[in-house]
């Protein structure tokens, strides 16, 4: 297991997880791609600050970084496109309030298959903690009550 930080450890976990989904041959795409982002950010994070949250933090930054890609790549268009002033400024509006939605619910099943490649990282290779053994000890014994007391004596002249 590395030993890296949190910002690292996301960034090599984005680095793998395009790579990963943009190789052909290897056949895995989707989902999976994203529980691999999450279980390799986990996986190379630092024992103390290994858990699942790290790789939910690697899924939604692997969601904006695709995000952007989506935006910044133009899309297959038909010969001929509506009017925007033909459809109105209805459905525009419709449009855009899905495109919002669609990024919050993208962000959501990106986080919960980045945290679940988390959970995984850390159910399988996380060291178990070691046990508190001052829960298990007997309690400390102090003076017996049931004592007599001890009294000083005087010698008599």
């Amino acid at each position: 297991m590395a030993k890296y930080s949190v910002e690292t450890s996301i960034i090599i976990s984005l680095v793998v997880g395009l790579i990963i989904s943009n190789i052909p041959i290897l056949g895995i795409r989707g989902m999976f791609s994203v529980i691999i982002v999450g279980f390799v950010a986990s996986y190379y994070t630092t024992p103390e600050k290994t858990s699942y949250k790290v790789g939910a933090m690697a899924g939604v930054t692997l969601a904006v970084v695709l995000l952007v890609i989506s935006f910044l790549t133009p899309p297959d268009l038909p010969y001929t496109l509506p009017s925007a002033t033909s459809l109105g400024v209805v459905v525009m509006a419709n449009q855009f309030s899905i495109l919002i939605l669609g990024i919050i619910l993208s962000l959501l099943i990106y986080w919960f298959l980045g945290a679940l490649g988390g959970y995984l990282a850390t159910q399988f290779f996380n060291p178990p903690e070691a046990v508190d053994k001052t829960r298990y000890r007997e309690p400390v014994r102090g003076v017996s009550k049931k004592r007599p007391r001890r009294t000083l004596e005087r010698k008599k002249p």
